[in-house]
């Protein structure tokens, strides 16, 4: 699947892991790609740091056009040109959380002009969870709607679930675990777990 436009691109197709998704199992797929995922669909689009975001659609693997809980619209499920971000720190990275920015230092690069440098901090729990928190970014870091305190105001972190929505700035991305991130492949290449 050759995509001139995905050559300086910091994220992946949706489409670039539906073989992984399909071969592997849950464990394998964790193995090679990692736990959580940031998806993202812009069907007009890809994003890039010159553009000004005028409206972003989140996207669930659930079928409601509209998440009731978070007021976030949801694209149809089969469209394969989601950006998807994996929520890991990278290799080289000698910082204790993961660090989500628009420079090509940060583990989650968005590389979008509302996006801060240096956005927001994810931190992973013992026991695989995981919170964030705004870094005292410009535009603010949401969670299901909600501003989340920067790290600036000492507020507690806010925890992270499979399907939140995750607004940085103006770019606003669905969170999924690697089982809900597989589901949602299947489903978008059409076929049922």
């Amino acid at each position: 699947m050759a995509d001139d436009s995905r050559d300086n691109r910091p994220g992946k197709w949706l489409a670039e892991y539906l073989e992984d998704a399909h071969a592997l199992d849950p464990k394998q797929f964790c193995q090679r790609h990692g736990q959580w995922f940031f998806v993202h669909h812009q069907p007009s689009s890809p994003i890039k740091a010159s553009d000004s975001l005028q409206q972003t659609k989140v996207l669930n693997p659930w079928d409601d056009p509209v998440d009731t809980e978070s007021g976030c619209e949801k694209p149809p499920a089969r469209d394969l040109r989601f950006d998807v971000f994996q929520v890991h720190r990278k290799s080289d990275s000698l910082l204790d959380h993961i660090a989500v920015g628009r420079v090509a230092s940060a583990d989650v690069l968005i590389p979008d002009s509302h996006v801060s440098k240096f956005h927001a901090k994810i931190r992973r729990g013992p026991d695989g969870s995981m919170a964030i928190e705004d870094a005292g970014s410009k535009n603010g870091t949401f969670v299901n709607g909600r501003r989340i305190p920067s790290t600036k105001d000492k507020g507690a972190p806010a925890r992270l679930e499979s399907g939140m929505c995750v607004r940085f700035g103006d770019v606003e991305l669905t969170l999924l675990s690697a089982a809900d991130f597989c589901a949602l492949c299947i489903k978008s290449a059409g076929h049922q777990p």
